[in-house]
């Protein structure tokens, strides 16, 4: 049997015969074209150009990942869950826990994607997988295995307020799960999605898919955290298409899990639409941080940007693929992408692959990326002025990842990542000769 078979029957088995006949005609199609697609392709491997630093074959098949059950949230994650002060939507194994979740005043309509599968919510059921590519494989495995996940829509002229999303993977042995989330935010609406995810027990493999709509004039603040341990392989594929004067702000925090894929195809097309996309990955041990980014300018006069910053440590490694795609008819096109990284230890890497693609003629359009240790100048600046080198280092990382945080427009938000990182540095994080 090849590694293609393999892979193929290890993650999907039967589950072409066992698609339920009950559920919504357009999921049942949904569910079959992704069984379809994954057959056909099998687990992403370095041959695929998109793939080519994050091998998920040769990652996830030393391990046998039985399916998620429901399970009770974690004690040791009750506090994190509920110290933000918002409604909160909690998936324990990509199943809603009702128990700890908590919707309050929510300005959103919210079903879960359960009561899709049943067949209720028709027109809800007919928009799953409008923004997602059919053949891209791990989204047709999501399709064919997904059970659970949220579906919110913003009224119209509506300001919902802040939602908080928490997934949380437990068990004593590795389980995989696959939480699909709708976002649709209607003409002129507002939300803050604030995504945390969150591990306990084996190492588990999370494969989300978020597909999010913001209609003309509305605007989505998404931001995510990830902190899991280090055996935890969490992929998440964003898909989201911005209207007419509309924005969609993202950031990502990396900072946990053995393998973290952030993949966002962003899609401007509606004229004056706004993509920002930033995030932070701090790694260290063989921790493995991708974030793969495109921006499909499909308008004219829209704007982009894309603000990425690492610090890697031991033999970590980082993956920053970020792209920009203009269009013929987007003139006026204003686009910017930048990645930076510092390399704490010898043997710590980063791939970077910026790119332009650009097909109209009135634009400005720049892109950079750049690698390196800590500034020994401005290292023996501090350390002369009787800073200790420790604490001179973690100024010097503070004031690089400066920039990326500035993106996050909410302040206790931003304050909270602060504090995150701030951990991370007072465990050992950056201690130039450490390797693991």
């Amino acid at each position: 049997m090849s590694d293609e078979d393999r892979s193929i029957r290890a993650f999907l088995g039967d589950r072409g015969e066992r698609i339920s006949g009950t559920e919504a005609d357009a999921l049942v199609d949904l569910r079959l074209a992704g069984v379809s697609a994954f057959t056909a392709q099998g687990l992403p491997h370095r041959k695929r150009e998109r793939w080519k630093f994050t091998d998920l074959r040769r990652l996830l098949m030393r391990e046998t990942y039985e399916a998620a059950r429901p399970a009770p949230l974690p004690a040791r994650h009750a506090d994190r869950v509920s110290a933000l002060p918002a409604p909160r939507l909690v998936f324990v194994n990509g199943v809603l826990d009702e128990a700890v979740s908590d919707l309050g005043q929510s300005g959103a309509d919210i079903v879960r994607l359960e009561a899709l599968l049943g067949g209720d919510h028709a027109a809800l059921a007919d928009r799953l997988g409008e923004t997602v590519e059919a053949d891209h494989p791990m989204i047709a495995l999501n399709a064919a295995w997904m059970a659970d996940g949220a579906i919110v829509r913003v009224p119209k002229g509506v300001d919902a307020g802040r939602l908080h999303l928490v997934s949380v993977m437990t068990g004593r042995e590795p389980v995989m799960a696959h939480p699909r989330h709708m976002i649709l935010l209607e003409v002129e609406a507002r939300l803050e999605l604030v995504e945390t995810v969150l591990g306990d027990g084996a190492g588990h493999f999370e494969n989300a898919v978020t597909e999010i709509q913001v209609s003309d004039g509305a605007r989505l603040d998404h931001y995510r955290h990830i902190d899991a341990p280090d055996g935890h392989v969490a992929l998440d594929h964003l898909r989201a298409h911005v209207g007419r004067d509309a924005v969609y702000h993202g950031f990502n925090l990396a900072i946990g899990a053995g393998v973290d894929r952030t993949e966002a195809t962003v899609r401007l097309l509606g004229q004056g639409g706004e993509a920002r996309l930033g995030g932070a990955y701090l790694g260290r041990g063989r921790q493995h941080h991708d974030n793969t980014v495109l921006v499909r300018h499909e308008a004219p006069n829209c704007l982009s940007r894309q603000v990425f910053k690492g610090v890697l440590d031991g033999r970590a490694h980082g993956v920053f693929q970020g792209k920009i795609h203009v269009d013929r008819v987007a003139q006026k096109t204003d686009g910017y992408q930048l990645n930076k990284a510092i390399l704490l230890s010898p043997r710590a890497e980063i791939d970077a692959k910026p790119e332009l693609e650009i097909y109209a003629d009135d634009v400005k359009c720049s892109h950079g990326a750049t690698a390196g240790q800590i500034d020994t100048d401005a290292l023996f600046y501090l350390r002369a002025r009787g800073i200790p080198e420790h604490a001179a280092r973690g100024l010097l990382i503070h004031a690089f990842l400066a920039e990326a945080l500035e993106e996050i427009a909410a302040a206790d938000i931003r304050a909270q990542y602060q504090a995150a990182i701030d951990a991370w540095m007072a465990a050992g994080g950056f201690d130039e000769e450490t390797e693991a």
